[in-house]
């Protein structure tokens, strides 16, 4: 497929998610602005903690409160905090940002721009944002489907098909939803589907031997999924198994060294914050209620919620399918997908990260992840998803004649409801 016809695809992507700024100043987006905190203190203060821009920009949720013991240092949940910005009074005790730091990591060059363009005047919040949505959310998923588009290409003998499922994808799913915004939930499905087309390049071509730096960006973007959003641990796990398998095993350290470049980075901030390496700031919550929920189980996973199930695929607001029906041809791609010479490996751990996730989120008490757009804790597995249905439709358009008509029809079909569905209200 011709250069020209990826950064036409990226291209178009862009001029969506950079035409419009959804924002919402009522709402005070605990998910926007605790990470917009952590960015503004890694700039402006050099430190992850964010107790002096709460005091710049005010309260907001989502951030961990830790009290740290004068003598030995130890550091203890806080309690009766809620609703107020810190004091310069509170002494030893410090607010963070409860979530991975990966991409209050990626909004820094966006926000250090914004500074010097700002020159000596006091940041604004809502400017401050902008430029750190481009920086860590925008940007990020155009380089994404600059190579999605090339991939679904390689999937399908049909142009119509790989558009209709590119665009269903990039903007009739809430994909792009989350692009808009200053979160994390669409950089870790581009980090997770960027490591496995990677991984499925390392075993293209038989003989050959994936680039030392391919399989160090490999590792990279496998635990960098984590490092973005904490319950993708288990999809970066499947990834780097799956690496042990696809590989030769002289790119096993490079994969190994691009892995510990996110691993260390997460454990740099929860030492620095949580006084522990491998403590994660959910226990620290300064929600009480909040904490509760993280308190019963890994990340919250309990009991089974039988609602979730259902609603989760087809509910009009939250159904992974409802809002990008394009989606729902993926049922017919998985034996097609296990079907193609030399892909096997690939096609079995895409199921297992869909169905692994699909079934960790239906554990979570909090499963419907509040103020959404669609299913929010199934974003990392749309572009796996999405490669089903390009197989799925290309199935249909092997077989030629009507077939073929009518897999092209249901291809653009699906897509433009994709687009009423979840796109034009992930603008507004």
């Amino acid at each position: 497929m011709s250069t020209r016809r990826r950064v036409a695809a990226a291209g178009l992507f862009a001029a969506v998610a950079l035409y419009v700024f959804p924002y919402f100043p009522i709402l005070n987006n605990p998910n926007e602005n605790v990470r917009l905190y952590m960015t503004a203190a890694l700039v402006d203060e050099g430190t992850y903690e964010i107790s002096e821009i709460r005091r710049r920009w005010g309260w907001t949720n989502d951030a961990a409160c830790v009290d740290v013991g004068p003598g030995d240092g130890s550091r203890v949940p806080c309690e009766g905090t809620m609703r107020r910005a810190p004091s310069r009074t509170d002494d030893g005790r410090r607010y963070y940002s409860v979530k991975a730091p990966l991409a209050s990591w990626l909004g820094v060059p966006g926000y250090q721009l914004y500074r010097w363009w700002k020159g000596d005047a006091d940041p604004e919040l809502v400017e401050a944002l902008w430029w750190t949505r481009v920086s860590a959310s925008v940007l990020p998923m155009v380089l994404f489907f600059y190579f999605f588009h090339g991939f679904l290409g390689r999937l399908t003998r049909s142009p119509i098909v790989r558009d209709a499922v590119y665009v269903g994808t990039a903007l009739g799913s809430v994909l792009l939803g989350y692009a808009l915004l200053f979160v994390s939930h669409s950089q870790s499905a581009a980090f997770a589907f960027g490591a496995f087309m990677l991984l499925h390049r390392s075993r293209r071509e038989p003989g050959k031997k994936i680039a030392h730096g391919l399989a160090l960006a490999a590792g990279l973007l496998a635990a960098g999924t984590t490092a973005l959003e904490y319950p993708c641990v288990l999809v970066s796990a499947l990834l780097c198994v799956q690496a042990l398998l696809a590989m030769h095993w002289s790119r096993w350290l490079a994969f190994g060294l691009g892995a510990l470049v996110p691993t260390l980075l997460v454990m740099h901030f929860q030492d620095a914050a949580f006084g522990s390496p491998l403590s994660p700031g959910h226990l620290f919550v300064e929600n009480p209620a909040f904490r509760a929920i993280h308190e019963g189980g890994f990340f919250g996973m309990g009991e089974l919620q039988w609602d979730a199930a259902w609603k989760l695929l087809v509910h009009p607001r939250l159904g992974l399918f409802s809002l990008t029906p394009i989606l729902a041809f993926a049922a017919l791609g998985v034996i097609p997908a296990f079907r193609r010479p030399g892909a096997r490996l690939e096609a079995l751990f895409a199921f297992l990260i869909v169905s692994g996730m699909y079934l960790a989120v239906i554990h979570l008490a909090n499963w419907d992840g509040g103020w959404v757009t669609g299913p929010r804790y199934l974003v990392v597995v749309i572009p796996f998803v999405a490669s089903g249905a390009a197989l799925g439709l290309d199935g249909l358009v092997a077989r030629g004649g009507r077939s073929l008509r009518a897999a092209h029809a249901l291809a653009i079909g699906t897509a433009f409801a994709s687009l009423v569905a979840a796109g034009f209200p992930s603008l507004y």
